[in-house]
């Protein structure tokens, strides 16, 4: 029988995704004439029982796939350790893949598969809720246990905190890293982190969920230039002066949109406004590229074109930003759940990043943001964030693209004691460079500079909890 006359299903899953495989043949019928194809993420030297486990739930064939192996129906195929499995004329073809570097076998398998079956080929990614979560998919405690000692680990090696975060987005984004580099032991691969200079890093970076790219939700961006930039001229038409923050930026794409939009509506209205736009990251090599950069020819398919023929420079090996918009921006290394934030802002951004933190530390960001923003500023969110509890501080400017303004600027209060404000001062005597410098990239301490003693009256800051409060009624 010719293998394309039978479908064929690959199934990507974890190392320790057993459990999920299980269920799935449980209800496979053994005479579907399909074959199954199983690619795990398997350490180097990982003796697999999957065959054996697997027989248990289901009366299909199980085999290991060996170079050359025929592709037959009713069948289940696993891949080996250390071998990257690919198609051709209906065998299977193994390829040798080196220790410890970046590998993907479901995605090059799964690619294989459909170059070579077309329509009758199909993949299923199995997420793995495996040992990592009870079953009620929350991850056990045990393994919470695991994850703050990863987190420890970085903490001491890199210095960024981020036991903030969802242990959901944890767990996911370090299951990605262990499964480039064959693990499945939360514990095997802390021992790996401490022993193996750089790792901590690498899983820091990949932590730094830095998604992003121009007019990110189209439609959001549409209501952000008919409603808010010209809601933000006219309210600043005096002194005539915009301050934008955008946390979390990432590379810079969309604090660079919001300075097109505004820049195209001051031109088309002949109006000089000074604006500044305070772009920062936690990510010092995000937004080190993002002041520096040179986007790719793909940009032309997220850019209409009226803005990249205005705002554009073509360049050999792509597009580099108008100096025009790229004096608007000043972009800062900056911790937003640890430093202080700016003030007097008329606009902030900060858009598909909280979803991925603890509610509690995103009510505390909401509050921060209330103080950040004057009265009636205007707050821009993601697509799939909401302001949960602090909903009644803020009107619905656009509700279904989570566009809100700010009904009261809270004020923070002051440093208890003159030592309390000495101390702060020496902790952040580093000077500011010149206000006139937009092409300056702050770094951490003189975003403190500049937040702290120009634009906010120091307030009741722990870099541990993160206490903001307002002063006691009169």
């Amino acid at each position: 029988m010719s293998n394309k006359s039978f479908p064929i299903i690959g199934i990507g899953a974890s190392a320790g995704g057993l459990e999920p495989l299980e269920k799935f043949f449980e209800n496979v019928k053994s005479d579907s004439g399909f074959a199954y194809v199983v690619i795990q993420h398997l350490a180097p030297n990982h003796k697999s029982l999957m065959d054996e486990l697997l027989a248990r739930h289901t009366q299909i064939p199980i085999a290991v796939i060996e170079n050359g192996m025929a592709v037959q129906p009713d069948h289940i195929y696993l891949n080996p350790p250390k071998k990257f499995v690919e198609l051709l004329d209906g065998k299977f073809v193994l390829n040798e893949k080196e220790d410890r570097k970046l590998s993907f076998p479901i995605s090059t398998f799964l690619e294989s598969l459909a170059r070579h079956m077309h329509e009758k080929a199909a993949g299923v990614v199995l997420s793995g809720t495996g040992p990592l979560h009870s079953a009620t998919g929350e991850i056990n405690g045990d393994h919470k246990t695991r994850i703050d000692k990863i987190l420890s680990t970085i903490q001491r090696q890199t210095g960024v905190d981020f036991s903030e975060y969802k242990y959901s987005t944890l767990h996911r984004r370090i299951s990605r890293r262990m499964g480039i580099l064959g693990f499945d032991n939360l514990g095997e691969y802390n021992t790996y982190i401490n022993d193996t200079k750089g790792e901590a890093q690498l899983l820091s970076k990949e932590l730094l969920i830095g998604v992003t790219r121009f007019f990110r939700d189209e439609d959001a961006f549409e209501v952000v230039r008919q409603k808010v930039i010209p809601k933000l001229v006219e309210e600043n038409s005096k002194t005539k002066t915009i301050r934008i923050w955008v946390p979390a930026c990432s590379t810079g794409e969309e604090a660079y949109t919001i300075a097109i939009l505004l820049k195209d509506h001051l031109r088309k209205l002949r109006l000089q406004f000074d604006v500044t736009i305070f772009a920062t990251d936690l990510d010092k090599e995000a937004v080190k590229l993002a002041a520096q950069r040179v986007f790719p020819p793909s940009i032309v398919n997220e850019i209409p074109a009226e803005y990249l023929n205005a705002y554009f420079i073509p360049q050999r090996n792509g597009y580099s930003i108008a100096k025009e918009i790229r004096e608007m921006i000043v972009f800062s290394a900056h911790n937003i759940i640890q430093d202080p934030p700016f003030g007097k802002i008329d606009f902030l951004s900060c858009r598909n990043f909280l979803i991925y933190l603890k509610p509690s530390i995103q009510q505390r960001l909401f509050t921060m943001f209330q103080y950040a923003l004057r009265k009636n500023g205007v707050l821009f969110l993601g697509s799939s964030e909401s302001l949960g509890e602090m909903s009644s501080a803020f009107y619905e400017l656009d509700k279904r693209h989570k566009i809100f303004t700010n009904i009261e600027n809270k004020k923070l209060v002051q440093l208890r004691s003159a030592k309390d404000r000495l101390d702060f001062d020496k902790k952040y005597e580093p000077q500011a460079p010149e206000s006139g410098d937009r092409n300056f990239v702050a770094t951490s301490s003189q975003f403190r500079i500049i937040s702290s003693r120009n634009l906010f009256p120091i307030p009741l800051y722990s870099t541990n909890s993160l206490s903001w409060c307002t002063p006691p009624a009169a």
